[in-house]
């Protein structure tokens, strides 16, 4: 059941980016008043646009107050999965201090939930399935920084009761990802019938379709007893690079042909990731969809219209 008193105003950080723009459509068509935080690139249309930087602290905490938002959604980051120095210091940067800044503006707004998201890689090499008990052992400078993230939030929370909510998310799949990103590259060359260029292709990921992790969210604004809590979300269906590369071409009726070890692997990626989301379901009562066929089909469709 909803809670009638939240104000339905909400601050998405990252809108422009491809979870933030799809959170802007889903809270749009909810009847929110959405205002997204964006740096550079474009959102969705009747989204209240705020331009500023996390690490602006001042203009940030001015844009912010004058919003008043019941709700913050905090996706802003650099998502950049490269293990070197520059990548690194980026994500200490953007991911750690334009976290706390956030934090720190929304210890003076009267808020119902802050939401920030994590991620799957946080587990490293742990055993799947995945469980928010685990001990993380995050792989690159990417997901240190999301657990750094995620002490922050836990910290503010414990020293001046922030209503926040961690998620770590599976491997998202849907409209507005960017077209190097792997689903849509391998959308994109199948609709053309080129070659699909993987590396191994072994390694295996838990998909989620953007709306199942949207339904998800909605849950825990609307839910108290979300407060204070770490959650995945996922299927715990995983399946291999290769085998879904096969999918989306069979599904796009293509003669495509998969091209093995085009490229290597990650250093230090584990070869199977896999959510164990029974927290989320016993607490929340959500339950993902178990095929993922047809929200594929979905999004292959949404990626030939931008090719037409």
């Amino acid at each position: 059941m909803e809670n009638k008193n939240i104000k339905k105003r909400i601050f998405i950080t990252g809108a422009s980016g491809f979870i933030g723009r799809n959170a802007c459509e889903y809270f749009l068509k909810k009847g929110w008043e959405v205002f997204g935080l964006v740096k550079s690139g474009k959102t969705s249309k009747d989204v209240k646009v705020v331009k500023a930087d996390l690490l602006n602290f001042e203009k940030l905490k001015d844009k912010v107050k004058k919003i008043k938002p019941s709700v913050i959604l905090h996706l802003g980051a650099y998502v950049v999965l490269d293990r070197d120095f520059e990548v690194a210091k980026k994500c200490i940067d953007i991911n750690i201090k334009g976290t706390l800044n956030l934090l720190e503006v929304a210890r003076e707004l009267s808020l119902s939930r802050f939401i920030f998201f994590s991620t799957e890689e946080v587990y490293g090499n742990n055993k799947p399935p995945y469980k928010e008990v685990q001990v993380v052992r995050p792989p690159s400078p990417y997901s240190v920084s999301k657990v750094a993230g995620e002490n922050l939030c836990i910290l503010y929370h414990d020293l001046y009761n922030l209503p926040i909510v961690v998620l770590r998310p599976a491997t998202t799949f849907g409209f507005y990802q960017p077209l190097y990103r792997f689903i849509p590259n391998i959308i994109i060359r199948a609709v053309k019938n080129e070659p699909i260029l993987l590396n191994s292709g072994q390694s295996k990921r838990d998909y989620l379709y953007i709306d199942n992790l949207m339904d998800a969210v909605y849950r825990i604004v609307n839910k108290q007893k979300a407060v204070g809590e770490i959650f995945n979300i996922g299927h715990g269906n995983s399946i291999s690079g290769e085998k879904l590369a096969r999918k989306v071409a069979k599904l796009s009726g293509s003669s495509s042909k998969i091209v093995l070890n085009s490229f290597p692997d990650r250093k230090k990626e584990s070869k199977l990731w896999s959510m164990n989301s029974e927290k989320i379901e016993k607490l929340l009562g959500w339950k993902p969809e178990v095929s993922i066929d047809k929200n594929m089909e979905k999004t292959i469709k949404f990626y030939k219209d931008i090719q037409k």
